[in-house]
């Protein structure tokens, strides 16, 4: 089962992965190739459709299986999943979620990449257990990084990458102390403070300090966080407020998303503060 979801997966990828997964049909002027757009869109539509639900099926497919089935124990002949079959699925959705640009394929993945999450902090086995903080903190070094990965979309405010880590920090138990939280939060802001080389400015939607500032944004906006986030807000205001001065456009515009979601978590959507006027 596990084997026939990865090999799904990769006869979809290059469809929900594609820079412009709605379909990128040539664009010409001539009759000619206006018949050929007629006759190519209708299937190229289709075939997005099939591919992002053949993605959504193994998301979700997925995330049950590691919801519902037993751990393999080490040593022992009872079980389902192994430690390495765990690590394996934890790397799929994280390939799903860090390179789909469908949005309907990455949300979904979320959902799937949730259940595994909430199942592995809360395994008895200390090596299953750590796989969360592992694929966390791995990925943020990148992020942190002078030079992320490439392969990280730096439209469509990061994709898939904010619900990757909202995944992962909103499943983390409160026994932890929620130390990973902090953790991201403290190196988020701190890489979105980066002050952003102008010559880097042929890659600014890849740049970092963007992908910071989105996720930050995630952040901020996730109800289930509650009130973790407030100890945060000052300086993702501040973050905010600087990134208004930068010359890069991308860096400006996420400053912008952040500062929007910072005023509504602090005085509440504009619907309610309407609503308090009434009252008042």
């Amino acid at each position: 089962m596990l084997q026939v979801c990865y090999d799904v997966t990769d006869v979809v990828s290059p469809v929900v992965t594609n820079s412009s997964p709605e379909g990128n049909i040539c664009d010409n002027d001539n009759d000619e190739n206006d018949e050929v757009l007629d006759h190519f869109a209708p299937k190229a539509q289709i075939l997005l459709v099939c591919c992002w639900r053949a993605m959504k099926e193994v998301s979700l497919l997925l995330g049950e299986i590691t919801k519902r089935a037993p751990v393999k124990e080490k040593d022992q002949s009872y079980g389902l999943l192994s430690f390495e079959q765990f690590e394996e699925i934890g790397q799929l959705f994280t390939k799903i979620l860090l390179t789909s640009k469908h949005r309907g394929a990455y949300e979904l993945a979320h959902e799937g990449f949730v259940k595994l999450c909430h199942m592995l902090w809360r395994c008895e086995q200390g090596e299953i257990q750590r796989l969360p903080g592992v694929f966390l903190t791995k990925l943020l070094n990148d992020i942190s990084s002078d030079n992320p990965t490439p392969w990280l979309c730096g439209t469509r405010r990061s994709a898939g990458l904010p619900f990757f880590f909202k995944a992962i920090v909103t499943t983390e138990p409160n026994t932890t102390g929620k130390c990973y939280f902090k953790s991201v939060m403290k190196e988020l802001l701190k890489t979105a403070a980066k002050p952003v080389n102008t010559q880097d400015t042929n890659k600014d939607t890849t740049l970092p300090q963007v992908h910071a500032r989105n996720i930050l944004r995630a952040l901020y906006k996730e109800t289930k966080l509650g009130e973790d986030v407030f100890p945060y807000v000052a300086d993702g205001v501040h973050v905010a407020v600087e990134g208004f001065l930068s010359e890069i456009w991308a860096v400006r515009n996420s400053s912008t998303l952040l500062f929007s979601a910072l005023m509504n978590r602090i005085f509440g959507p504009q619907s309610v503060q309407e609503e308090k006027r009434r009252q008042g």
